[in-house]
């Protein structure tokens, strides 16, 4: 049996990539299990495919969602988690089990009204928001929807929120 070879030339830009999964898309059908096109290529070959489809893509992607609506629901279910998960590291540069240890450790509940999350989107329960500090970026904990939308509205600004609990004093004695 010959050596397989650990290259692999794309027949659109003639580029030469080291044959993985990392370079070219999975095909089941030929020699070596990978498309002929780099995934760049192939991205691009795609992209203007669909563009001038978007038609047709609308049309089957509606038909496929009726006919399959568990499908849809698992499938919507993952992007969700993935995003999160990204999100998590993206914009509070947290890993999701980092999330995960600081919800255990506020029992579950908001770090500031002491209950558990109640907004939904969609029937969904919402999680906790990740409240952090905008100039330092340091998380301080988590926070329901209400809470995180007080802090939010009163800037985080300290003198804001003591005046707000000077007034309910003076207005409820």
């Amino acid at each position: 049996m010959g050596k397989v070879s650990q290259h692999k030339v794309c027949i659109s830009c003639g580029k030469e990539f080291p044959a993985t999964t990392e370079f070219f898309h999975k095909h089941t059908s030929t020699k070596d299990k990978l498309q002929a096109e780099c995934r760049q290529c192939r991205n691009i070959k795609s992209r203007e495919y669909y563009h001038n489809n978007i038609e047709k893509y609308r049309k089957n992607w509606k038909k496929w969602r009726k006919e399959n609506p568990e499908k849809y629901k698992k499938a919507r279910e993952a992007y969700k988690e993935r995003y999160h998960e990204y999100k998590l590291q993206w914009k509070y540069k947290i890993s999701k089990k980092d999330f995960n240890l600081l919800f255990e450790s506020q029992n579950g509940v908001c770090a500031i009204c002491g209950k558990p999350e109640t907004r939904k989107q969609k029937g969904v329960l919402k999680r906790l928001s990740v409240d952090h500090d905008h100039e330092t970026g340091e998380i301080r904990g988590l926070v329901c929807h209400r809470c995180n939308t007080l802090l939010g509205m009163a800037e985080d600004n300290i003198e804001i929120l003591e005046n707000a609990i000077l007034y309910l004093e003076a207005t409820s004695e």
